[in-house]
């Protein structure tokens, strides 16, 4: 299973439409803090999208060289930042989808930003960054390895 140059342009496009879909989500997820089922329906969408985002960068590991080789261990030391980053924003995704949604549930009109809520929704927002850094210089190596850089 070779990844060809279209497999590859399809990959990425996938990867960056569930970038931009995460993006836009955790940007305008706040328009709709006053209807819980519709949140609960988008932040099932978004860990849907990271869970696929992941199973993209799985699928194209699979189809290198170098693990069809057997150098899985190669692989997963070169990329070891970027899957243990994409996994702990998983986990952080999903937990703060479940405690937000825990705290308004029932009372949605009212303040429920505890303390602990909004140190994690600031930690939440830090591993975003994170990981937009990491696929980003990843994209960059990708290239130079290339010989197009």
């Amino acid at each position: 299973m070779q990844l060809s140059v279209t497999r590859y342009r399809s990959m990425l496009g996938v990867q960056i439409i569930f970038l931009v879909l995460d993006l836009l989500i955790n940007t305008f997820v706040e328009l709709f803090r006053f209807e819980s089922v519709i949140l609960l329906v988008i932040f099932v969408i978004q860990d849907v999208c990271l869970i696929f985002s992941l199973i993209i960068v799985f699928l194209s590991f699979f189809s290198t060289y170098v693990f069809q080789a057997g150098l899985v261990g190669y692989l997963l030391s070169r990329f070891r930042v970027s899957i243990i980053v994409s996994v702990l924003y998983l986990i952080l995704s999903i937990t703060y989808h479940v405690w937000s949604l825990n705290v308004r549930w029932n009372a949605p009109m009212s303040y429920w930003w505890t303390s602990p809520l909004l140190a994690f929704y600031v930690i939440h927002r830090l591993g975003y960054k994170k990981k937009k850094q990491n696929g980003d210089k990843e994209k960059e190596g990708k290239v130079e390895e290339r010989g197009e850089g």
